[in-house]
């Protein structure tokens, strides 16, 4: 009788072990958040693999709120340019993925803390853009007389960013000017540039595009 009870007692215990260590994992899986990311370039049509991604927040402690970014943790994408996050839930206003890589524009991108729910996966894509350099040439080649003038700028694929090529208004005075301007912008896309250009008191415009391959340098030349 006594063994009989061993036994039944032991064949609950075994039933009950696998639904206590699901119930174990569950529960710390609604802990947990999780975050799946895909870094793209979609100039190039790649993933982009060796991105390193820095995933951050502004995080509540006490009742005070941070307004700094503090990092969480960090990893590079793999071949597929995929990355995850494995994070204890904890009070956050804000979350933001960083995603830097040698030859492409930084990337950031801010999610709101109401996105990531723990237990669930929040999945996130990132386009990533390479960069291309422009040297652009400015030169009076065939000067006329001291009135010469040329006003010239990039008209689309202008990026808005340090060392980018932007939209300002550049002009040039005078029978010996010449300039050179070299910027940044995404590669594998067009870029137009438009220059007016004025002698002997006749105004001619002129428009060319350019295309920027990514990682390399295009030169283009203005000779008015």
């Amino acid at each position: 009788m006594i063994m009989t009870r061993k036994i039944c007692l032991m064949t609950f215990m075994i039933f009950l072990l696998p639904l206590f260590f699901s119930l174990t994992a569950c529960r710390k899986d609604k802990n947990q958040i999780r975050v799946a990311g895909h870094v793209y370039d979609p100039n190039t049509a790649v993933n982009v693999e060796g991105a390193l991604v820095v995933f951050s927040a502004k995080k509540i402690s006490s009742g005070v709120y941070n307004a700094g970014f503090e990092e969480i943790a960090r990893t590079y994408t793999d071949a597929g340019g995929n990355f995850t996050f494995d994070s204890p839930e904890e009070y956050v206003s804000e979350y933001r993925f960083s995603v830097t890589k040698n030859g492409y524009f930084s990337s950031t991108t801010d999610i709101s803390s109401n996105d990531v729910v723990a237990g669930e996966v929040y999945n996130a894509a990132i386009d990533f853009y390479p960069i291309g350099y422009i040297v652009l040439q400015t030169r009076n080649f065939v000067p006329h007389d001291s009135a010469d003038f040329i006003a010239y700028s990039f008209t689309s694929g202008y990026q808005n960013c340090w060392e980018c090529c932007d939209n300002t208004v550049r002009y040039g005075y005078g029978e010996a000017f010449q300039d050179t301007l070299t910027c940044k912008t995404r590669g594998n896309q067009n870029v137009a540039v438009t220059w007016n250009v004025t002698k002997n008191n006749l105004s001619t415009q002129h428009n060319s595009t350019l295309y920027c391959p990514a990682f390399d340098t295009v030169v283009f030349q203005i000779n008015y």
